[in-house]
């Protein structure tokens, strides 16, 4: 979303999860800093999905509010910036509302002018990742992990995903959770973020023209679960034991 020519970049946010606490105090708010300042593209949008019954009217009233709450809030700013934001009220971990969410994503692509670019961001409980994931996947809303053999209009379009911490429950769910995220989707398109520098991660997964390596920043004895780009496994993620990492260092 970043470039010399901010029309340059084009990218469609879907967060699933969006009527939660992190998406109205952290990632809404990152993103409407980068508007204020003049850094994201006139050709990004974001579509919230949950189960929470909300019109995009409605979604937009709960994230200005956390907005407000910052520093120089600009209502003018705002409302060039509420234009971009849309809401979807469907249950993602179901198949049967994907044809729905599929013409949703369809319709913002096209108002947005996104050119196929779309970041999923997953906010929600470890236990929903594997059916949404799955279900992008059976959706065909992602090239998959061979982008070099696909038939594509716009092969130069990525399909990306970060994956909200805890990552799994445990070692072993971890790793299958890294299996499935393998068949839907290319090894350097796979991000995670921890809750505490969620709004950073997904201004710089966002934003980068090129994939990152997002490390994940964690407190004194938690599990750190960061992904290392360009891996030779489809599923290239390395599982820390338990440490003690200092404040502003980053686990690698």
């Amino acid at each position: 979303m970043l470039a010399t020519n901010m029309d340059e970049r084009q990218c469609l946010l879907v967060i699933f999860g969006a009527s939660g606490d992190l998406t109205r105090r952290k990632l809404i708010p990152g993103l409407f800093e980068l508007h204020v300042a003049g850094l994201l593209s006139s050709h990004v949008a974001v579509l919230g999905i949950s189960r929470t019954p909300l019109t995009d009217d409605e979604f937009r009233d709960r994230m200005k509010g956390a907005c407000q709450e910052r520093r120089g809030f600009d209502e003018g700013r705002w409302r060039e910036f509420a234009g971009r934001l849309h809401y979807l009220a469907a249950d993602a971990t179901h198949a049967e509302d994907w044809p729905r969410i599929s013409q949703a994503l369809c319709q913002q692509q096209v108002a947005h002018g996104t050119g196929g670019e779309i970041l999923y961001y997953l906010s929600v409980a470890p236990e929903l990742c594997e059916r949404i994931i799955q279900n992008i996947g059976a959706a065909q809303l992602s090239k998959g992990p061979r982008r070099w053999c696909a038939a594509e209009t716009n092969p130069s379009a990525r399909q990306r995903i970060i994956v909200e911490k805890p990552f799994g429950h445990d070692l072993p769910t971890a790793e299958h959770l890294n299996r499935v995220l393998g068949r839907v989707f290319d090894d350097e398109d796979v991000f995670a973020s921890t809750t505490t520098w969620a709004r950073r991660r997904c201004r710089t997964c966002s934003s980068s023209a090129s994939p990152t390596c997002c490390s994940s920043r964690c407190g004194t004895g938690c599990t750190s679960i960061t992904y290392k780009s360009r891996q030779p496994k489809p599923w290239a993620w390395a599982v820390a034991q338990p440490t003690t990492i200092r404040p502003g260092q980053c686990a690698t």
